[in-house]
Order: C-alpha cells, then structure tokens, then sequence
C-alpha cells in the first residue's frame, strides 16, 4: 500500500497523499477467509489464464516383468490444458465535500476525520470486498462453476468436476430426516472415493445451519449417548460437532476433521422504482441472486431507515416479494441487501489432505492490468489501487479506485468431493 500523508491545501474538501500501486503483502484473516488456502493468489504475466488440470495417479501395484522383456507401460493421470479470458473487476468509493467536512473520528464528539483516516479506512473497506470476491471464486470454482451476470458483465466458466463426486442423498438417508439418516455410512462411501489413488480427504466443510441439522440425527445422538457414562441423554449434555468428531473416529478411524465455517458477503441492490410505506414488494436493478426465504435489509428510506424482511419466493423478473408490508416509503436509489453463504445449506465439501503431491485445488491467478503501475506500457498483475483527486473541479471529490482482474480455475481434478445431504 503507498503512502498516506498529510494536508496539501486549504479547501473545504483536504486532500491526502495518494494511494497508488499494487498491494504487497495480502495476508487474509483466516477466520474469515479459508479459501486461500486451496486456491492461492498466483500473479501471471500473460493476458489470459493458461492452465494444465491434472487427475491424482493411480498408485497401484507394481507389474511384473520377464528379465531382458520391454517394460509394461502403466496409465497415468490425464493431463488436459484450457486458456480463458479473466474477468476485470474494478470499484470506487467517492468522498464527497460534505463527507469530508461532517465525518467524525470514532468515539468523539467534535474531532474530524482527517483525509489520511478517510482514505485509509476506505481503503480497508474495498480491501475486504476484493477478499470476499476472491473468496465467493473460490468456492465457487470448487462447486464447478464460476457465473457472473451482473453490471453488463454475463460470464460463465464450467470446471471438469467429476459426476461421482457430486453425490446426493435421496428419500430417508437425506440429513433432515433425522430418525432413518444413516450419516455414518454416507461419510464412509465418501471416504471410499478417494481409496487406491494415494491421498484421502482430511477435512470435511459445512456451515452452521447443516452442522445443527446432523446433531439432531438419531444414529448421531445414539453414538454420543452410548459413549457417556450411564448412557443418558438430557438438556445438561453438551453434545457439540467437536466432540461428535471425537466419537466418530471410534467407528470410523480415519473420519476426516470437521469443520463448520459460517462466513459470506453481502450483494447490495439499488431500488429502481419508488416504494410507499406498507408496499409488500420493491424492485430492482438485478435480482439474479436472491431467493426464496432469503433474509433481506432495506437501507436508505426517508428517514435512513433500515428494515430487516423476509422474501416470499422468489423474484418476479427485478421484484422482490416480502411476507410482512414495509414500514418506511424507500425512493430510488434505496437498495436492499442480502447476506448470502459461501457454502450453502446442506452441502458438505469433502477436502483432500495437501502435500507434495496435491500441494491446493486450484489457483486464483491475478493477471496484468492497465490499472497497475506502469499503465498502458507495462501493466502488472495484482491487486491495485489509485487515488484520483478532482478538488479543483464542480463538485469537488477525491475517488478511491480498488480493483484486479483474474480468476479462480481448478488445477487439479478428481481429489475433492461433495455430499448433498439435504
């Protein structure tokens, strides 16, 4: 990150040193952020993604041979080589000459901001944005597809995820069914996927709300029942997922390491039609990824009013349907924004044990932009941030520029799954 300085004039609107070039040291939390570690940022040099996607070997047994014969040729893995475009992405904050003058410093009562502390916590802001983009790829890409159909940008990637490693559980077996789910076999089966290829899943991701739907499973309680002193099951018992692991290595040794990760992004929509108080719907400019049962907030009412509702179905072309009326009237220009999960209810992701030989799933390669230091005649890879000043024009702003351009592709195949339990 460049520097951040001091005052450079008198103007209402101050301005700071600028903040300009490519991030040098991106380190993401990891409580927030996992997928970095199975697709790690990889700057390239070329314009478009080139990748080879490579199957785990066959280990096998050695062939025998007769002395002074021709050695037996053994199959490898495949090997399949793919380019594509990578997708620009690219935003800016504007501070405008009554931010500037208005904002003041957290926790006091008269002290402003200073230019430096707004840019520096903007920059903190589009910096976390950039991470849930590479994170929402990530996953996506693990999932098998990567679609964007959004601010005029339609894209869509499909990744060679095997068939039988998307398994879906039908009927009685499914998670929800509490008494007739069988989870221990269904971890089992998955397990025996990765059997004779030389590696095993070590970790198994699902979020919150499929992690509370496997503790009510009855073989799962019988387990932990069994396993307590006395055998009794109330109220006082902590039956957690930890401990669940626990016990699941009693039965089957090699249960790969569970663990729930809850976290997401927000999409944010802008109202495109002006909404009365007690309206039970509202539209906007994009309803591609809302749902049904998806809890929304609405920001930005007459009196900056923000009311938490509930969609009934799903969208109507660009309308969103609420089961209870609003309470405030929302203009145009208000927006409705969802929390929406990176690992979705009811999806278990099964994860391979990393080494040398499967070193991640894949990469998220970062290509060279125009946006980089050095510009049109030598653009760099990474992600990138300028700061534009137009203090001396009507109206007076500072713009905070963030962007990269890139895409998350899997390089290796074959070595993760997923179990649809619900």
């Amino acid at each position: 990150m460049g520097a951040v300085g001091g005052l450079t004039n008198s103007l209402p609107l101050l301005r700071p040193e600028f903040i300009m070039g490519l991030e040098e040291a991106y380190v993401p939390q990891p409580k927030k952020y996992v997928m970095q570690q199975f697709y790690p940022l990889t700057p390239v040099d070329t314009r478009n993604v080139k990748w080879d996607e490579r199957s785990p070997l066959n280990y096998g047994l050695t062939l025998p041979s007769v002395p002074g014969a021709e050695s037996p040729i053994i199959k490898g893995g495949h090997l399949k080589q793919f380019e594509v475009e990578p997708i620009h992405f690219r935003e800016k904050y504007v501070f405008r000459q009554d931010e500037a003058v208005a904002l003041r410093q957290p926790g006091t009562t008269g002290g402003l901001m200073s230019p430096p502390e707004m840019v520096a916590e903007k920059h903190a802001w589009i910096r976390g944005r950039i991470q849930d983009r590479f994170e929402w790829m990530g996953w996506n890409a693990a999932r098998g597809r990567i679609a964007i159909n959004e601010n005029n940008v339609n894209v869509t990637y499909n990744y060679n995820i095997p068939a039988h490693l998307n398994v879906t559980l039908a009927g009685n077996n499914r998670w929800n069914q509490a008494a007739t789910a069988n989870p221990l076999n269904d971890i089992m089966s998955m397990m025996a996927l990765s059997r004779g290829f030389g590696w095993r899943f070590g970790s198994c991701w699902m979020n919150a709300a499929t992690a509370d739907v496997a503790l009510q499973i009855t073989q799962f309680r019988n387990f932990f029942r069994d396993a307590m002193q006395g055998g009794v099951l109330t109220g006082t018992n902590i039956f957690t997922i930890d401990l669940l692991e626990k016990i699941l290595k009693v039965h089957l040794r090699d249960t790969p390491e569970i663990m729930v990760w809850d976290e997401g992004y927000y999409i944010e929509r802008p109202i495109t039609v002006h909404a009365n108080t007690g309206a039970f719907a509202v539209t906007v400019d994009d309803a591609t990824f809302f749902e049904q049962g998806d809890q929304v907030t609405l920001v930005g009412g007459a009196s900056n009013d923000q009311q938490l509702m509930t969609l009934n179905g799903g969208p109507v072309g660009n309308q969103l349907n609420f089961l209870t009326a609003t309470t405030a009237t929302y203009e145009v220009g208000s927006v409705v924004r969802a929390h929406k999960k990176h690992i979705p209810d009811g999806l278990v992701f099964f994860m391979p044990e990393f080494g040398p030989g499967i070193p991640t799933l894949g990469k998220t390669f970062l290509t060279p932009t125009e946006w980089s230091p050095g510009s049109l005649m030598a653009p760099k890879p990474g992600v990138f941030f300028e700061t534009h000043d137009h203090t001396n024009e009507d109206p007076k702003r500072i713009e905070l520029i963030g962007g990269f351009e890139g895409i998350s592709v899997p390089t290796h195949t074959g070595i993760h799954a997923m179990l649809n339990v619900y």
